[in-house]
C-alpha cells in the first residue's frame, strides 16, 4: 500500500527532534550598535540542544530598564551597552536586583556623522553641531538669556559652510548612541561659549536641559533603532547627515562617507588615540547568577572576552570593532559615561 506525500512528511517531522524554533530563548538586550558584535559572538556559541540567545535591540537606556527589572536567567541576563550605565542607574539598578552586575568593555568605537558618497563635504566642529541642532541658542556670546534655534542651514551656523538644509537623523532618546552623541558632541560644542561655561558652573541642571534638548522642527529626526534606516536616509536625501557608529560607516562606505569633526577624521587611528573628538568605549552588563548558574551565558562572556574575538586581531576587529589593544594610554582616561 503506497503512502501519500503529505502522510510521510507528517511521519517524518513527528519523529524528528525540536527545531530551533522550540528551543528555550535567553533573551539578550540593548544597543544597536553593540548587536553586531553581539550576534557574531552568539554565531559560535549558540550550541545548546535546549536554549539559544537572542538579541532584542531596545537601545541602551531601555535595555537598562528591562535588565534592571528581570530577575530570571531567560530575559535579559546580558545588556549590550554603547555608553556606561550612569552612578543614579547603576545604584537604581542594584537596588532592584539581589544580584551583583558586572561590566565588561569589549572594545572602542566612534560616533560618526556622514553624509552621502560624493557630496561636497561638510566640515564641522562641536560648535557647528551644538547650533545646529539644539532647541535653544543664547542669544549672544555673552548673554545667556535662550532663544529658540532659527539656523534653517549649515550656512545659517557658520558663513563658511555651505547652504544646505540643516537634516540629521539620528537615534531616540532610548540609544546610547543619542546619549554619548549628546555628551560628547552638544554639551561639547555648548561649551565653546563662554556664557555656558558660566552656565555651567552654576546651574548643571539648566546645563543639562539646553545641551541635551534637540530640535523638533524637522532639523533632527529620531530614526529609530534601525541604523539601516538611517543609512537609506543618508543614501536617498542629498543634503541628509545621519548619526551612526564607526563599523556602520566602513561597512557601507560605497555609499555614506564620514564628516570630519574638528578637523579629524574618524578612523582606527583616531579613535584609538583619541584624537577623534566622539571616540567612545563599547561594552556589556551581565549578573553573576546568571553567569553562574546559566551555561550559554557564561559561555557568551567568555567568547566576547577571549582575544580570539576582541584582540587587535579577533574577528569582531575586522567587524569594525576598534580593539583595547590598540587604545593609547590617551585613550583610556576616556570620560566613563561614553
Amino acid at each position: 500500500m503506497r503512502m501519500s506525500l503529505s502522510i510521510l512528511v507528517f511521519a517524518i517531522a513527528l519523529f524528528t527532534p525540536a527545531a530551533a524554533e522550540d528551543k528555550q530563548e535567553i533573551i539578550i538586550v540593548g544597543s544597536s550598535t553593540v548587536t553586531p558584535f553581539g550576534q557574531a559572538v552568539i554565531d559560535r556559541v549558540n550550541a545548546s540542544d535546549t536554549e539559544r540567545l537572542v538579541i532584542d535591540t531596545t537601545g541602551t537606556s531601555g535595555g537598562i530598564s528591562l535588565f534592571c527589572r528581570s530577575e530570571t536567567d531567560s530575559f535579559a541576563p546580558i545588556l549590550l551597552a554603547s555608553r556606561a550605565m550612569t552612578e543614579e542607574e547603576m545604584a537604581a539598578c542594584s537596588n532592584q536586583l539581589a544580584d551583583e552586575i558586572r561590566e565588561y568593555k569589549i572594545g572602542l568605537s566612534g560616533i560618526v556623522l556622514a553624509e552621502k558618497a560624493g557630496n561636497r563635504p561638510l566640515k564641522l566642529t562641536t560648535s557647528h553641531i551644538y547650533r545646529a541642532l539644539a532647541a535653544f541658542l543664547p542669544s549672544s556670546e555673552d548673554d545667556c538669556v535662550f532663544v529658540s534655534n532659527k539656523n534653517k542651514t549649515w550656512h545659517d551656523v557658520d558663513p563658511a559652510l555651505p547652504k544646505r538644509r540643516i537634516q540629521v537623523f539620528g537615534p531616540p532618546a532610548t540609544s546610547g548612541t543619542r546619549g554619548s552623541f549628546l555628551s560628547l558632541a552638544m554639551e561639547h560644542g555648548a561649551l565653546q561659549d563662554k556664557c555656558i561655561q558660566a552656565l555651567k558652573a552654576r546651574d548643571k541642571e539648566h546645563f543639562y536641559r539646553v545641551t541635551h534638548d534637540l530640535r523638533v522642527d524637522g532639523a533632527w529626526v529620531d530614526a529609530g533603532e534601525n541604523n539601516h534606516t538611517i543609512i537609506a536616509a543618508i543614501a536617498g536625501i542629498p543634503e541628509a547627515v545621519g548619526i551612526l557608529g564607526y563599523a556602520d560607516v566602513t561597512a557601507y562606505n560605497n555609499i555614506i562617507t564620514s564628516l570630519t569633526i574638528n578637523e579629524v577624521a574618524p578612523t582606527l587611528s583616531t579613535i584609538s588615540s583619541g584624537d577623534y573628538q566622539l571616540s567612545r568605549f563599547l561594552r556589556f552588563y551581565t549578573k553573576l547568577n546568571a553567569e553562574q548558574n546559566n551555561t550559554l551565558v557564561s559561555e557568551f562572556v567568555a567568547e566576547m572576552t577571549s582575544r580570539e574575538a576582541v584582540g587587535a586581531s579577533g574577528y569582531l576587529v575586522d567587524q569594525g570593532l576598534i580593539s583595547l589593544e590598540s587604545m593609547s594610554a590617551a585613550t583610556a582616561v576616556l570620560d566613563m559615561s561614553n
